[in-house]
């Protein structure tokens, strides 16, 4: 990187972590909204049924990932800099608030107009959301110089966003409990509101902490059809797949707090436990990776996401294990997700010099659609299995297998050398 003015965000003060946690916050909590809450608005607050869930959320998450190859070569230019970045992510943040508010105004419609008002502003959401992701992301690698530091921005990364999905799921409480329809139309609407303001005040923090850091990364020629070096075409697949993987277990949580164990008190217990594991291990992923390795980390990671995936298929009905379970996932998938940023923001800093915002317009698409995918199958699933009529076991085995897979798809990477 060639400075043009300003400081090195990590040389000049530790508020620019703290900056960048918090504005990653902001931004998660529409993320955390999108993965732990629209599933459960649509079937149980807008009154869709699964199967056009399914189609609402894949078909967004699939526009989504259009628009993230749209959105990153649109700003390029905006994103060879990290105060361009900074910029274009608080724009994001106004629009991707607006949006969220109109979906969330889908219940309040006549029920033969929801379907495709809830598609044509989810559509919206996805754009607005791209427009917001990709500037910050961006900034793991325009606005650092060494692995160490990337591997600690990722971790903050990964705590920042187990606060807003524990805060998220914490919120699911009064949605869970034996309130009416109405009612919970018009928690969600005011949910959105408060999330909309703290995600454009802390995405100004950020700007306003960047904003005489225009120094550019200097384009380096690299292969591949849109300037992407086979390596980092090869991880943007391996970080979608397990990110598609991944999101089953958190979509599946609403559903068995009500059917299987029928509590709301254990369903919020056991969402806020998944997300106090990703946060508070955080540290302690940190401090291995540089210690030892980032692969030493995945490893164990995986290692330990079997064990606890072996102790939910033989005692998933009980909630005290659902709560062991659901932390120790939380433990593993962060350790698994925070060392996977890591490595891609060394990859995109280091082989995608002058292509930051391709490279993660890249990445973005790629798990969206993973997720995408995910969400489809899922939705033909609980369609196949009525799990309201039948036995919800079937909740228990699609989060356990979700959980088998993840782990067997790490070490099978590791093993291929991929990771």
């Amino acid at each position: 990187m060639q400075r043009t003015g300003g400081v090195e965000p990590e040389e000049s003060s530790p508020h620019w972590f703290l900056r960048y946690g918090l504005a990653h916050f902001g931004k998660s909590l529409f993320w955390s909204a999108s993965e732990l809450l629209f599933a459960y608005f649509l079937t149980e607050v807008a009154y869709i049924p699964p199967r056009q869930m399914g189609v609402v959320l894949a078909v967004g998450l699939f526009f989504g990932a259009v628009a993230d190859l749209g959105v990153g070569r649109a700003i390029q230019s905006r994103l060879s800099h990290a105060a361009g970045a900074a910029g274009a992510q608080l724009f994001g943040a106004w629009l991707n608030g607006g949006t969220l508010f109109l979906m969330f105004l889908g219940p309040f419609l006549p029920e033969n107009m929801r379907f495709m008002y809830l598609m044509a502003t989810g559509l919206l959401f996805r754009i607005a959301f791209s427009i917001y992701d990709i500037p910050q992301n961006a900034l793991m690698s325009l606005a650092t110089a060494t692995p160490a530091v990337r591997t600690r921005l990722a971790s903050i990364r990964m705590f920042f966003s187990g606060v807003s999905s524990l805060l998220l799921a914490s919120a699911l409480f009064p949605v869970l409990a034996n309130i009416s329809r109405d009612a919970k139309a018009w928690y969600f609407l005011g949910l959105g509101m408060l999330m909309s303001a703290v995600a454009i005040l802390t995405a100004l923090g950020l700007q306003r902490r960047l904003r005489g850091l225009t120094y550019a990364s200097e384009p380096v020629a690299a292969p591949g059809r849109i300037g992407l070096a086979p390596a980092v075409w090869a991880f943007i697949v391996c970080m979608s797949t397990i990110t598609g993987i991944a999101s089953v277990f958190g979509k599946v949580e609403p559903y068995y707090a009500t059917y299987v164990i029928k509590s709301a008190a254990w369903g919020s217990a056991i969402a806020a436990s998944l997300y106090v594991g990703l946060t508070i291990s955080q540290p302690a992923w940190n401090f291995l990776a540089q210690r030892t390795s980032r692969r030493r980390v995945l490893i164990l990671c995986a290692l330990l996401m079997l064990g606890f995936a072996a102790l939910y298929a033989m005692c998933g009905r009980w909630p005290n294990i659902a709560f062991v379970v659901a932390f120790g996932f939380g433990v593993s998938n962060g350790g698994i997700a925070g060392m996977m940023w890591a490595i891609f923001a060394d990859k995109a800093a280091h082989l995608a010099k002058g292509r930051e915002g391709i490279a993660y317009s890249m990445l973005g698409a790629g798990m969206k659609t993973g997720i995408g995918v995910a969400i489809l199958v899922l939705g033909e699933i609980l369609t196949a299995w009525d799990f309201r009529v039948a036995d919800p076991a079937i909740l228990i085995v699609i989060a356990t297998s979700a959980m088998f897979l993840l782990s067997a798809t790490v070490l099978g990477l590791i093993w291929g050398k991929a990771l």
